[in-house]
């Protein structure tokens, strides 16, 4: 498979450590296969179904953010389309109490070229750790545009947060990043909603970071309603601190071939994660869904619970795994996988 990255030339204004971290990436991708049989998690899926060879990479063209309408129920609002964040809005109130919701462009120049943010550096690092495909690496090198929201230390936000996520491009390989930080006994809930026109035809390999401080509450709920023309990869991590509690909803409905993972790091001693899902496959759709459950400290405990179903001639794979550290002692771990076939012609694998 051949993919010439080097006509991506980063953004307008990028700091010196953002060029390097992505040149870094260049160099571990050199290093690292595609995805194949030889890969535990890909032996089911086909990596040529994403066409990623055929694709166009995005420019990264100035990014001009205009400021949104309050929207009803919501704390905030943010809207990114094709390459670029087109509107945010936030609450006055919660901007006054150190709520951040951004671009990530503006998150990382920060109007200094010179400062490296090291939480942010360490959050696209993270990404790219321990892979063994080109994938993640791919995504550092390519990421062109996402959303930033910080939560700071002991508040509580009762209204939900809204990030749009709208694929405009014909044939472009998209690559969006989400970053999603809840300070210290802070309680906050995020929606993440990925869409596309129904007749849109492109490739997303995006990627997700949620950093939960000690004590800290997040309600991540992701729903994808891309067309049927949409390949989409996703690669989702997750570190809870010291009695940080996670829920996580993911509704995987639209799409052509998915394939989706998410690694939740229970770090934290009383550390929790509960993650719900459920997905559906029609027509020709390939979906495949991976979850893990990494307990690396005492008393931790996790839930996992999917569920899916599959008709005409759609398949899709459930892949879970709970991981428990030798010092986690005390785990309470659950992992379940639940599928419906409608019709001959259709499977699910578990």
């Amino acid at each position: 498979m051949s993919l010439n990255i080097n006509t991506f030339s980063g953004w307008p204004g990028e700091p010196e450590w953002m060029r390097e971290l992505r040149s870094r990436a260049r160099t571990e991708m050199a290093g690292l296969p595609w995805p194949g049989r030889r890969n535990e998690d890909w032996e089911r899926t086909d990596i040529a179904s994403f066409q990623i060879e055929n694709r166009v990479l995005g420019s990264a063209t100035q990014e001009t953010v205009q400021a949104g309408s309050p929207l009803a129920g919501f704390s905030g609002r943010l809207v990114l389309q094709g390459g670029s964040v087109v509107s945010v809005w936030l609450k006055p109130e919660l901007a006054a109490q150190g709520v951040r919701l951004v671009s990530l462009r503006e998150a990382v120049i920060g109007g200094t070229a010179t400062a490296k943010p090291d939480a942010l550096a360490t959050v696209l690092e993270t990404v790219m750790s321990g892979a063994e495909v080109k994938l993640p690496a791919l995504h550092a090198v390519l990421v062109e545009a996402g959303a930033v929201l910080l939560i700071p230390g002991n508040l509580v936000v009762e209204e939900p947060f809204l990030l749009e996520l709208e694929e405009t491009r014909t044939n472009v390989l998209a690559s969006p990043q989400l970053i999603l930080w809840a300070g210290r006994s802070s309680q906050a809930t995020v929606v993440v909603r990925r869409k596309s026109a129904a007749s849109l035809d492109a490739t997303v390999n995006s990627a997700a970071f949620a950093s939960l401080d000690d004590g800290a509450v997040l309600n991540w709920i992701d729903v994808q309603e891309y067309g049927t023309r949409v390949e989409w990869i996703d690669h989702s991590r997750a570190h809870l601190g010291r009695d940080a509690n996670l829920f996580h909803w993911n509704a995987c409905l639209g799409g052509n071939t998915v394939k989706t993972s998410l690694r939740v790091d229970l770090n934290g001693e009383g550390a929790s994660l509960r993650a719900h899902g459920l997905y559906f496959g029609v027509n020709d759709q390939h979906k495949d869904l991976r979850i893990v459950q990494n307990h690396a400290s005492p008393r931790t405990s996790s839930n996992a619970l999917y569920k899916g179903a599959v008709r005409d001639r759609a398949r899709t794979v459930f892949q879970g795994l709970i991981e428990v550290q030798p010092q986690a002692f005390q785990t309470d771990a659950y992992l379940s996988n639940k599928n419906l076939v409608l019709t001959d012609g259709a499977r699910a694998d578990s």
